[in-house]
């Protein structure tokens, strides 16, 4: 399992920061903060990592559509980037 979500942050990253393409990528990790447009989650080893969210970018608290402001700190996430942004973020309270 920490070998997958070490795998999927360093995919997550190298989306974020290189050419990417149009196919979706997912990381998954603890919730960090979101300034402005900026996603940032830390993996398994507190290593933070960034990403741009996009406009259309859909958020989820348990199962039901919110806000990126309503996520707090340490809240499980998944997140879907596609063209080096972050498309879809899923979080859970539930371990």
């Amino acid at each position: 399992m920490y070998r997958t979500l070490s795998l999927v942050l360093v995919v997550m990253a190298v989306a974020c920061f290189f050419a990417g393409t149009a196919l979706a990528e997912t990381a998954e990790g603890t919730f960090v903060k979101v300034d402005g447009k900026t996603l940032t989650i830390k993996d398994k080893d507190n290593k933070e990592h960034s990403c741009e969210m996009a406009a259309d970018c859909k958020v989820s608290c348990d199962g039901k559509e919110c806000k990126a402001s309503d996520l707090k700190a340490g809240v499980n996430v998944k997140v879907t980037i596609t063209d080096k942004k972050a498309t879809k973020i899923e979080g859970s309270t539930k371990k």
